[in-house]
């Protein structure tokens, strides 16, 4: 209920709200601080997951290492400034198109 209460999910729904609504299974991660993040196994089930349809070469997430930071840094020399930041709900922050909101049923 807090997910719906901060507008971050939509319902719950007595039926389900897109013909084509795809449930994905929702799972309890712990965090260092010892609360639990929830997340939704878009990779569950193995070979026919939400996941598994999307094409890896233009849906991929790759964070940059400390080597490439000091390359960067090396290159620009003077010109070089850096900050970095921990975003608590940083993959809340992505948007999800409307045409894929049925891809992301959850169902408890």
């Amino acid at each position: 209920m807090k997910e719906v209460k901060f507008g971050r999910i939509a319902g719950p729904f007595r039926y389900p709200p897109f013909l084509t609504l795809q449930v994905s299974s929702m799972g309890l991660v712990p965090k260092k601080d010892g609360d639990v993040r929830l997340i939704q196994h878009l990779s569950y089930p193995e070979n026919n997951s939400i996941n598994d349809f999307i094409d890896k070469d233009h849906c991929s997430v790759q964070y940059s290492s400390v080597d490439e930071a000091a390359c960067l840094i090396n290159r620009h020399k003077t010109f070089a400034r850096l900050s970095q930041c921990d975003v608590k709900a940083a993959f809340r922050l992505l948007p999800i198109a409307p045409h894929d909101f049925d891809l992301l049923g959850r169902k408890f």
